[in-house]
């Protein structure tokens, strides 16, 4: 066999290994240059063995992903000397695979990515990837040999020693609640997988933690397999991709259970060879494949999206790929921002609102984004129309995050409200009707000035949560205790990153719940709680709807701090005096803001130095206790 005819082997066994997978990931898999990555690739797809899309996904590049084709499953069956119906135990190409990963592209690219450049540079020489692959989902349950809720496996050789593992995924948009109920699921009972390893127990777990919030995993979830007889549940090690730059090798790996960290070849289990079932073409791939190309994915994906009849999970796929990267942004923010106006919607989103109105059309048109009808008189938007997430669009995120649609809508702050005035999550998705609905429009309106008056001064609103992601437990005094802003994120202004919680006030509050809510802030700075989210101590904003509910929030702001000795960093301010600050004044970042003493005029956000950085009152505080 020549050369040439090898690579082309061993380039179709990758991609059949790791569906949806990209040229410089082959290029790393096969230790070749990009160029040859390119000219393997391009060469199945002539010969007919692959095809691809570009993903339309935030924060993916714009560059081929690749698959085996359906129609070359049996000669590709033939290669591997299995029949058709058992390549789901070897590789994930079925089409049922193939749908949910387009789905969840960026887990599959996300992971794809990391176990190539494991090849590309395992941490020691003498050590390589000897085995990976994304996992088959179309096997059935009884028969997979993996844990629940992982998204790859790999295996590294050093001489006769292996070390396999398993890869989970750890999406940013993914509840808390949900990291802990995965490793619980691993953390519990063996998993049945665990009886297809032997006496060397299941594979450990690496969860790699795509955002900040790096699956924050408490001590009884993170249990692992020690002092139990194997098979038992997997240890589990995590790092976070952000702070990888020099690979998964190089990467600091935590193991949560003992709290030891260290690099990747030493945290990990060295032992003998698993035996999983082979994957390996031989001396074919050269060839064209005789089977009648259909018509490609991504030409099916446009009527298949609308189409009646199309079944839930390939509906899901077409509308992923129907949608660009900017409609899938739009459609998040929807879902986190019940009710938002098209405009607002395009400060949030950053975004002209000719290009929003645009975009809007043709997420109705598919069925994820509905309106509610036209906001009330006496509301703050009225006359305008008001935007939903729909039950379908709902699905859409949850299986985009990986997370059970029931537990998104009720963890991860995404809505897709029905009409009526009572019910539950129903089995089609739909949500209850928004609470709060007039607390909903002025919280709306208060972000969404402060996304689009950033912007206007050159700066940006450059993270931006809702309730539901604000929420942080977190440990204090021997208990767990708990802050649940209204809103939170990171301006940037003037080059300087200004952190930030929100509460909006409409007066409805008691004194009682003034006294539990400003507990929790005392406890939160006091125990440096913020430090999980931000890199320094964020100020707490508080937006009210009126004067009177302004002073009403710094009178319990002063009792707080008068009581406990720990002043807040609070700053206060009314939808009215926004208003009026509204044009060149800029809005919310104007001069608007009041400290809860009242003394002195009131300042500006974006003004230099009118504004004492947001950890200025904890500081003096600290100092205050030393003495």
């Amino acid at each position: 066999m020549s050369a040439r005819a090898s690579r082309l082997d061993r380039a179709l066994e990758w991609v059949a290994r790791l569906s949806l997978l990209g040229e410089e990931e082959l290029a790393c898999l096969l230790d070749a240059p990009e160029r040859e990555a390119r000219a393997l690739r391009l060469e199945l797809e002539r010969l007919g063995w692959t095809e691809w899309l570009v993903p339309g996904e935030p924060g993916l590049p714009g560059e081929r992903l690749s698959w085996v084709r359906e129609a070359a499953l049996p000669e590709l069956a033939r290669l591997l000397g299995v029949a058709v119906g058992e390549l789901p135990a070897h590789v994930p190409v079925r089409r049922v695979d193939v749908l949910d990963r387009i789905v969840r592209v960026e887990t599959a690219a996300g992971v794809n990515r990391f176990l190539a450049e494991l090849a590309a540079d395992p941490g020691v020489p003498g050590v390589e990837l000897e085995d990976a692959r994304s996992l088959p989902l179309a096997l059935p349950r009884r028969g997979r040999w993996w844990p629940p809720g992982v998204d790859g496996y790999g295996c590294l050789r050093a001489g006769s020693l292996h070390a396999p593992f398993f890869v989970a995924w750890d999406r940013e948009a993914a509840p808390d609640e949900h990291r802990r109920l995965r490793a619980r699921s691993w953390a519990g009972p063996a998993p049945a997988a665990g009886g297809s390893w032997g006496r060397e127990g299941l594979p450990p777990v690496l969860i790699v933690a795509a955002g900040r919030r790096a699956a924050p995993l408490g001590g009884r979830a993170a249990t692992n397999a020690a002092g139990r007889p194997p098979p038992g549940p997997p240890a589990i090690l995590i790092a976070s991709w952000a702070g990888a730059e020099e690979g998964p090798a190089g990467a600091t790996w935590l193991d949560p259970l003992s709290g030891r960290a260290g690099p990747l070849l030493d945290e990990l289990g060295w032992g003998e060879a698993p035996s999983l079932p082979r994957v390996r073409v031989e001396g074919g791939a050269g060839h064209p494949v005789a089977a009648a190309a259909p018509a490609p994915l991504r030409r099916w994906a446009a009527t298949a999206a609308t189409a009646p009849g199309t079944p839930a999970a390939e509906r899901l796929a077409a509308l992923a790929m129907a949608t660009d990267p900017d409609e899938k942004r739009l459609l998040e923010l929807v879902g986190r921002w019940p009710l938002l106006t098209a405009g607002q919607l395009a400060g949030l989103a950053a975004l002209p609102d000719a290009a929003v109105e645009r975009r809007l059309a043709g997420l109705r048109r598919l069925g994820v984004v509905r309106v509610d009808g036209d906001a009330q008189p006496g509301e703050p938007v009225e006359g305008q129309e008001l935007l939903l997430l729909t039950p379908l669009g709902l699905r859409l995120l949850a299986r985009r995050d990986g997370v059970p649609v029931r537990r998104y809508a009720r963890l991860a702050g995404v809505s897709a409200p029905h009409a009526s005035a009572a019910g539950s999550a129903s089995p089609s998705g739909a949500t209850p009707p928004v609470r709060h609905r007039a607390h909903q429009l002025g919280l709306n309106s208060a972000v969404a000035w402060l996304a689009s008056k950033a912007r206007a001064g050159g700066g940006q609103l450059a993270a931006c949560r809702n309730e539901a992601q604000s929420t942080s437990r977190f440990r204090h005094g021997g208990g767990t205790s708990w802050v649940r802003p209204d809103a939170s994120g990171v301006l940037v202004l003037g080059g300087r990153a200004l952190p930030f919680l929100l509460e909006y006030d409409r007066g409805t509050l008691d004194s009682g719940d003034f006294r539990a809510k400003l507990a929790g802030y005392g406890r939160y700075y006091a125990g440096d709680a913020w430090r999980h989210d931000f890199d320094e101590a964020p100020g707490l904003l508080f937006v009210c709807s009126d004067g009177r509910a302004e002073e009403r929030v710094a009178r319990a702001v002063r009792r707080f701090g008068e009581g406990s000795g720990s002043p807040l960093p609070v700053l206060l301010t009314t939808d009215q005096l926004r208003e009026w600050s509204a044009g060149s004044r800029g809005g919310l970042l104007g001069p608007v803001w009041r400290t809860p003493a009242g003394a002195g005029p009131r300042v500006s956000l974006s003004g230099s130095g009118t504004v004492p950085p947001p950890g200025v009152a904890v500081s003096e505080r600290r100092s205050r206790g030393r003495a």
